[in-house]
């Protein structure tokens, strides 16, 4: 009789540890399919945001005049549940449009990025935010328009702007105000 119950509890045992080992099997796979979900959805994001730049900066150097123009961005609030920032940066003399998310332990892991087709310098400049002369000239042409280095995505009215100024042209995202 002793020998049923002994062999009756290794077998509930060893049933009870492989139902935790599949669990947690399944949530640690589960986890990196969402991380890689994630970072797949910020690097489409980032094309976009960097495809809608290089529309901009093209459409200002076919224009004759200083002018400023914007694009209102169709971006989600949030992947998989996570707000993100959105930002133009310059390194190692390439201008990259990068998408990572707000939670600072996920932004090693999952972000995007995509460069744009121009190195940094010459005619073609990101917005610095410490250059008043430019957020002058901005808000000359609409005042609507707030330039900013970086956005996050629960902000409403998120856009990618483009100031062209004789030879120079500057861009960077911004926000439009209402009104």
């Amino acid at each position: 009789m002793g020998s049923v119950v002994i062999s009756h509890l290794i077998g509930t045992v060893s049933l009870i540890v492989l139902f935790g080992i599949v669990a947690t099997n399944f949530t640690i796979h589960y986890s990196f399919l969402q991380l890689e979900i994630l970072a797949h959805n910020l690097q489409e994001i980032s094309d976009y945001v960097s495809s809608e730049a290089s529309d901009l900066v093209s459409l200002s150097y076919l224009s004759t005049g200083d002018r400023l123009i914007f694009k209102e961005l169709e971006v989600p609030e949030s992947v998989n549940g996570q707000p993100y920032f959105l930002n133009i940066t310059r390194s190692q003399n390439l201008i990259r449009v990068t998408a990572q998310p707000i939670r600072k332990d996920l932004m090693r892991s999952s972000y995007g990025e995509a460069l744009l087709p121009w190195s940094a310098g010459g005619n073609i400049e990101i917005f610095n935010e410490t250059d008043s002369v430019i957020q002058e000239h901005i808000r000359s042409f609409d005042p609507r328009v707030d330039p900013q280095t970086n956005v996050t995505s629960i902000s409403k009215n998120l856009i990618v702007w483009c100031l062209k100024e004789g030879q120079k042209t500057t861009f960077g995202l911004g926000y439009l105000e209402e009104g």
